[in-house]
């Protein structure tokens, strides 16, 4: 009798705890159609995502045709893939009044070949959120594409377009972007980072406003062959402290393989910060569109550009000086090309300094200008053998020992080929 008793004490006991305590999530299996002409599937990925336990995994097949005409939030999940082998679109039924879909406080999340138009937001992730996006096209949203807040981390790889706002605005998060994506024609910057940090590896960014904004604090990362060209304004923003590094590659056959920031009516690489560059990179054909301030690179505020070349560094071919250097700007070069610019192939103004570091493998020659031009506070360090005209108070015995710091720092950062 009292075994009997244990016994149904023991499964009201199960009974209870399955209720107020749930077991971790069964992985499911789900498909959605938004057409409605799958028998059995979903008609809608919200209710999709809404019948599912939020611990998964699971993973949502959309099949069929149709658009999916809706607003679409995943919360406080882990472990959803979404998939859409047809590349299906959602669009916004409310249009710019609703973001297309948001990802909040979840992780494991993945979307591959899903595309999101025509919502004020294409895709908004935050509060702490991990997504993976693959093969997406996010397009015709009236702000940005995707926008990423509050420590998340996102991955992403496609193609990114004619957005009212940034391609991508991240802010306080971490973004990696894969090789051949495209941001092209959107309004507002390509990508924009604040207090946040981005890796990109081999893209296309084109016909922003703004190739790259990279601000508050950020840091960067472009992994050649990453082309930034024919923005309205400036290809490349490094701001307000900000960092970035752009490493040059090789081909199987030993051709060099280069990062490209070209076409940009302002200034290609504008720096209030520090940015780096090593091996093949490329700085050509900026500042065609008449504006005051116009040149390949503007170097200004205590900022620094260096770099560590082999010859395969160029920055040619611009309006303006190939470098402008201001306000105590600092430029160290190694193996690099200035060459052919319309104005001078350096100009520093207030208190600027280059550095070109014995033995000079620096060229620069045939600039509309001087090779180097300085006003009577600037400064150039270093071995000048081989560059005429300088306009420029010389030092020859050593460089700045700040400088030579910068310069032991960038080459442990240096990655192994």
């Amino acid at each position: 009798m009292r075994s009997f008793a244990r016994t149904i004490m023991l499964s009201c006991f199960v009974f209870v705890c399955a209720i107020l305590f749930p077991l971790s999530g069964r992985a499911a299996n789900v498909t959605v159609d938004c057409s409605g002409g799958t028998p059995g599937a979903f008609t809608s990925l919200q209710a999709a995502i809404d019948s599912l336990d939020v611990t998964g995994p699971h993973q949502i097949t959309v099949v069929g045709s149709g658009t999916c005409n809706e607003n679409v939030r995943i919360v406080d999940r882990q472990r959803l893939t979404i998939i859409a082998p047809n590349g299906q679109f959602i669009t916004s039924p409310v249009g710019a009044a609703g973001d297309v879909m948001t990802i909040s406080g979840s992780t494991g999340i993945t979307l591959t070949l899903l595309g999101f138009r025509g919502g004020s937001r294409g895709v908004v992730i935050n509060r702490n959120s991990e997504v993976s996006i693959h093969g997406t096209t996010i397009e015709t949203n009236a702000a940005a594409g995707i926008r990423v807040d509050r420590n998340s981390t996102v991955v992403v790889d496609g193609l990114i377009q004619n957005n009212g706002g940034a391609g991508i605005n991240v802010n306080d998060s971490s973004i990696t972007v894969g090789g051949g994506t495209r941001f092209l024609n959107n309004g507002a910057a390509g990508v924009a980072l604040r207090r946040s940090r981005g890796q990109f590896f081999g893209n296309v960014i084109q016909g922003n406003l703004n190739g790259v904004n990279i601000l508050n604090g950020s840091s960067a990362e472009f992994d050649a062959p990453t082309t930034i060209q024919n923005n309205l304004f400036i290809g490349v923003n490094v701001l307000d402290g900000s960092s970035a590094r752009f490493f040059g590659g090789v081909a199987p056959d030993g051709t060099p393989v280069p990062n490209v920031i070209s076409g940009n009516p302002f200034i290609g690489l504008n720096i209030a910060g520090a940015v780096v560059m090593f091996d093949a990179n490329q700085i050509l054909n900026n500042g065609s569109g008449g504006q005051p301030l116009h040149a390949g690179v503007r170097v200004d505020d205590n900022s620094l550009l260096a770099t560590v070349g082999s010859g395969d560094i160029q920055i040619s071919n611009n309006s303006g000086p190939g470098i402008d250097a201001t306000t105590g700007g600092n430029v160290d070069l190694t193996g690099t090309i200035v060459a052919n610019n319309s104005g001078d192939g350096i100009r520093l103004r207030g208190n600027a300094q280059v550095a070109f570091f014995p033995p000079n493998t620096n060229i620069v020659n045939g600039n509309g200008g001087q090779a180097i031009a300085c006003d009577s506070t600037s400064v150039f360090f270093g071995d000048p053998t081989g560059v005429a005209p300088i306009a420029c108070h010389v030092s020859l015995d050593s460089d700045p020992p700040s400088q030579s710091q910068r310069r032991a720092l960038m080459r442990e950062e240096r990655p192994e080929k």
